[in-house]
């Protein structure tokens, strides 16, 4: 049985791997998303230790990744062509969400997505926000069944521009 835990150390060689397979299977659909080398180890360990990371664990072996933030991001300060359902701050935000290619279709972007919102709402978060390049149909997809709204574009460094989603918790 799939169970979400918390990621550590030791589980991110594993984690790579599920990074790896995401960027390969992004590539072959023609996602122009995490072509760059990014997420790199670098930011997973950042994750590791700074945020919530989670991984999905099948008996040892790792079937997805993904990451709760709980501190302001600054990339969401600025949003282009919409507005945020909430102007607070007190929001969390889901990051790097990607299944194995072993994994796929087997309901788990659906956990991972029920996971983050529940988690947020027991952190006393008033929203939970998640953004993925225009061209990622799937996560778009994922984000709106599960109540999310898109309300514009988030722009990382290098001129990145992603769709920005929020759901009200409260």
């Amino acid at each position: 049985m799939i169970q979400v835990r918390c990621a550590t150390n030791s589980d991110i060689d594993s984690i790579m791997a599920v990074v790896k397979s995401a960027q390969e299977y992004l590539k072959n659909q023609g996602i122009n998303q995490w072509q760059d080398g990014y997420p790199n180890r670098e930011a997973i360990e950042t994750d590791v230790n700074t945020a919530e990371a989670y991984v999905l664990d099948d008996n040892g072996k790792i079937a997805g990744y993904f990451a709760i933030y709980t501190e302001n991001e600054p990339v969401y300060d600025y949003l282009e062509g919409g507005e945020w359902l909430s102007d607070t701050r007190n929001h969390a935000a889901m990051h790097r969400v990607c299944i194995s290619g072993n994994y796929r279709g087997q309901g788990l972007a659906h956990m991972i997505y029920t996971y983050a919102t529940e988690r947020a709402e027991a952190l006393g978060r008033d929203s939970l926000r998640v953004d993925t390049h225009h061209d990622n149909k799937i996560m778009r997809h994922m984000a709106e069944s599960h109540g999310f709204v898109a309300c514009g574009s988030v722009y990382y460094p290098g001129n990145l521009k992603r769709i920005a989603f929020e759901k009200l918790l409260k």
